[in-house]
């Protein structure tokens, strides 16, 4: 499958984070569940007063609220009330080598006042299994 297949595929279940408060901060994240939760960046919602979420389709939601996180590994758990037709499934970390494809998907360094873009895609290869990034 093509980096340009799986975008058509799996792009609307990419989401736009907005944390609203003192400092606003926008992010990706992901619809993992239809029943309203979404995967994204700890960092990116961790000072919010308020979350919202907008779709590919330019819908905002403004319910959305956390309701895991993992510090360690900067990731957080949202929820919102809307049911969605598509999701995304997690994949096993194990299962990558060196040199193995992967994608990254999402809405990278953009205004909080933006809407209107679509997710970009970019496509690189595993270096360094043993290395993280923080």
């Amino acid at each position: 499958m093509s980096a340009q297949d799986i975008y058509e595929t799996v792009s609307q279940a990419v989401v736009k984070v907005i944390a609203l408060g003192k400092s606003s901060e926008s992010g990706s994240g992901f619809i993992i569940s239809r029943e309203g939760y979404i995967l994204t960046c700890l960092h990116v919602i961790d000072k919010a007063e308020k979350i919202q979420i907008v779709r590919t389709d330019q819908t905002v939601l403004n319910d959305a609220y956390c309701v895991g996180f993992n510090k360690e590994c900067d990731v957080a758990i949202l929820k919102t009330n809307a049911n969605f037709d598509c999701q995304l499934a997690l994949g096993a970390s194990g299962d990558l080598k060196s040199g193995s494809k992967i994608l990254a998907l999402g809405y990278p360094l953009i205004s909080e006042t933006k809407t209107e873009l679509a997710p970009s895609i970019f496509e690189t290869s595993v270096s360094n299994l043993n290395t993280l990034y923080f």
